[in-house]
C-alpha cells in the first residue's frame, strides 16, 4: 500500500482531537507520544508558571 500524506491541516486537526482524547481518558502518556515534542515549553492558566518538558507537562495536567 503507498504512503498517502495527509494535508497540513488534517495532521493539526489530528493532533488537537488526541489532546482531547488524551485529557477526557487520562492517558497521559498519550501527550508525549503523540502531541508534544520532547522539549515542549507551555504555561498553563491553572497557575501561570512555566512548564518545560512534555514529562512535566504531562504530570502537571495529570495533577490538575
Amino acid at each position: 500500500m503507498p504512503f498517502i500524506p495527509i494535508p497540513p491541516h488534517e495532521a493539526i486537526r489530528n493532533t488537537i482531537a488526541l489532546y482531547c482524547i488524551a485529557l477526557d481518558t487520562k492517558q497521559f502518556d498519550l501527550l508525549g507520544d503523540k502531541v508534544f515534542t520532547k522539549d515542549v515549553e507551555a504555561v498553563y492558566p491553572f497557575d501561570g508558571k512555566a512548564i518545560n518538558g512534555v514529562d512535566a507537562l504531562a504530570k502537571r495536567i495529570e495533577e490538575r
